[in-house]
């Protein structure tokens, strides 16, 4: 957090500071705060900010960093991101609560689906990659619900179950073991899918 935001990168076992970057979109307006930060399978580094909802990549072989730019143009913060495979990236925005891709091989983004259904949801909150079934699970916040989306079919699937009723945002999100684990709050609760049953198998 800052005006602006600085982008620090730490060697853990000295503790010394080996490189610090400020975040400045595109447009030459400041971050403020970033939100989400994920290492892709290629080893670059892709920082999700806000006011701007700009999505900014770090290559720590170069130490340079670079906007990309505006994801979803009317959004104002990447609240959350997740790696997936060849170096892509996925990200939730909001208000639009909405799902995006990085691609490195094109170096572009696109908007791969909305899941706002009404005037209470505005915020992706979490997401988890299922590299076995190649899918990402959307957390959804203002209003807990959970969603599979199917990265070939571009086709989404409601996961939530009932005792989410009356909770306010799928915070957390987890793929391991080939299960999906869910924190929801307030609480915090934890709750665990299994995809291959399907079925949740904690609740």
């Amino acid at each position: 957090q800052g005006d602006p935001a600085q982008f620090i990168v730490m060697d853990v076992a000295s503790r010394e500071v080996k490189a610090t970057h400020p975040l400045v979109a595109l447009d030459g307006s400041n971050v403020s705060a970033a939100w989400a930060i994920v290492t892709a399978s290629d080893g670059k580094v892709y920082i999700g900010s806000t006011p701007n909802g700009t999505l900014f990549q770090y290559d720590p072989a170069e130490d340079t960093m670079r906007a990309i730019g505006k994801p979803v143009p009317t959004d104002t913060v990447i609240w959350t991101l997740v790696a997936g495979e060849d170096g892509k990236v996925y990200g939730g925005t909001g208000y639009s609560q909405t799902l995006f891709e990085y691609d490195p091989a094109s170096d572009q983004t696109r908007i791969l689906k909305s899941f706002k259904s009404s005037s209470k949801e505005s915020h992706i909150r979490s997401l988890a990659y299922d590299s076995d079934h190649q899918a990402i699970y959307v957390g959804g916040a203002d209003v807990a619900k959970l969603y599979k989306y199917d990265l070939a079919s571009g086709t989404s699937t409601a996961l939530h179950p009932p005792e989410f009723n009356g909770m306010t945002s799928v915070y957390d999100l987890q793929y391991a073991g080939g299960k999906l684990f869910v924190r929801v709050d307030p609480g915090p609760v934890m709750f665990v899918y299994d995809p291959d049953a399907p079925s949740w198998i904690v609740n």
